[in-house]
């Protein structure tokens, strides 16, 4: 009778995921906000910021791969000789070949931004040779890079201000805030350290939650009112709608 059960169980939930799958939504993806906990961690461990959101994406395309190839690079590099982007490793190539601090230094390219904060977190990075620091190059983020994209919000009097993390960061050890790469859905598997449970409904929609781990965050936030802000991309660039979480108090 058990058997006979379990597989009556196994095929209502197989039927389930298969008519899921033939729903038809917009290519653009949807979330939808859950719920946002915090965590304070033991003296020994960090805190957590959960945020818990419902995705739909109707041509299943949500879910960057693991390797940071273009269009989802995490930075744009600019040869010298053309201006042109380079989108590959730095290591790849010669520092001489891009464009780098001395050419703002030498005046070559006198619009450069400076080397001072925040400029020097968002637009330069040292470049290493054989583990020793050689240059210092310039760089664009590329935003397609994540496909995640939290922004913390704080409460100031009565008003609601985005956290600026380069403002608690410092070259050459600098923050770019909590956006995050969920990875290719189709063959996820939940492996430690990944700061993603998912849940999938189907192909095309499902839950998740992204922890936010950090030995900082009661810290940066003691005393205060957050809320975060949430939007999700696709692959083929698709933006989905702005979510806004709940507040709570840390």
């Amino acid at each position: 009778m058990r058997k006979i059960l379990s597989y009556i169980f196994v095929s209502t939930l197989l039927f389930s995921c298969k008519e899921n799958d033939d729903k038809v939504f917009p290519v653009e993806p949807f979330i939808e906000f859950k719920s946002l906990i915090f965590k304070k961690g033991l003296p020994s461990q960090p805190d957590s910021l959960n945020l818990e959101f419902y995705y739909r994406d109707g041509d299943a395309d949500f879910g960057l791969p693991s390797s940071f190839v273009a269009p989802y690079n995490l930075r744009n590099y600019f040869f010298k000789s053309s201006g042109s982007k380079y989108t590959g490793s730095l290591s790849a190539v010669n520092a001489s070949e891009l464009i780098r601090y001395k050419d703002k230094r030498l005046k070559v390219l006198d619009t450069l931004p400076k080397f001072t904060a925040p400029f020097d977190c968002n637009n330069w990075e040292l470049y290493r040779s054989n583990g020793r620091v050689t240059d210092t190059v310039y760089f664009q983020t590329n935003p397609n890079s994540y496909n995640l994209f939290v922004d913390i919000y704080t409460k100031d009097s009565n008003n609601w201000a985005p956290f600026d993390f380069s403002s608690v960061s410092s070259f050459p050890n600098c923050s770019q805030g909590i956006h995050a790469r969920v990875p290719n859905l189709e063959n996820f598997s939940p492996q430690s350290g990944v700061p993603f449970k998912i849940v999938k409904i189907s192909s095309k929609e499902g839950v998740i939650t992204y922890r936010v781990v950090s030995y900082s965050l009661s810290f940066l936030f003691a005393g205060k009112k957050i809320k975060l802000k949430a939007r999700i991309q696709d692959r083929a660039l698709h933006k989905s709608n702005e979510i806004e979480s709940s507040e709570i108090q840390l």
